[in-house]
């Protein structure tokens, strides 16, 4: 069976959208050398700190160009965003902005998990209120999946982890801010014009988008 990773991102918008998720989703092969080319990016330029949309900068941008062609020259890795919308029953929907927060997150990784594979998930990790609550996630994703499907740990790791430490989630961290920022500075804008641009010249898709809001 064909094993999938998913590096995931996600960012509060604080509007009408809530939430977006988004990740990167390639095989664990594709994976390691997607690693390994990021890796060399960072010791040909010399540099070694964290890469984040929040701290694009125009002296910086080049850096930052140069560490998503990895994922623009790649055919294999796509890149897979989900944008939550609030809705008229986003408050009755859930309790506290964390629940609705991890049942968003439900939605978004059910999406993208299908019968024929299985997945190691890796997700920023974050400050919770309630620290079983990724447990509790990846407990019920396997569950209703093999209640569906019959499939068995259909994600095998669901694990978070610190983005300082992992390239591909400051990868999805980029993407992600391309594609939901409002921003106006130049560096954020020249970086969006630039992904942009380039996804445009595949002839299938490279992103994939979707809104969702919750219904009762």
């Amino acid at each position: 069976m064909q094993f999938y990773h998913l590096y995931c991102d996600e960012t509060y918008l604080h509007s009408e959208v809530a939430f977006a998720f988004g990740a990167l989703v390639c095989t664990s092969r594709r994976a390691q050398i997607l690693k390994d080319q990021l890796s060399a990016v960072r010791n040909r330029l010399n540099y070694f700190g964290e890469l984040k949309w929040k701290k694009i900068s125009i002296e910086k941008l080049p850096i930052y160009k140069k560490f998503v062609d990895v994922f623009l020259d790649d055919r294999y890795v796509t890149f897979s965003l989900m944008k939550v919308s609030k809705g008229q029953y986003w408050k009755e929907w859930a309790s506290t902005e964390e629940e609705r927060f991890f049942k968003s997150y439900y939605v978004f990784l059910m999406q993208n998990i299908g019968p024929h594979f299985r997945y190691n998930t890796y997700l920023d990790c974050k400050p919770l209120q309630k620290g079983y609550r990724w447990d509790r996630l990846h407990f019920l994703i396997n569950r209703n999946r093999r209640e569906e499907w019959g499939a068995i740990r259909n994600i095998k790791v669901l694990s978070p982890v610190d983005s300082k430490s992992e390239d591909l989630i400051q990868l999805a961290d980029l993407l992600l801010g391309a594609f939901t920022s409002n921003s106006q500075a130049k560096a954020k804008i020249s970086l969006q014009e630039y992904i942009r641009h380039n996804i445009a010249r595949y002839e299938k898709p490279k992103i994939r988008m979707r809104d969702w809001t919750p219904r009762k």
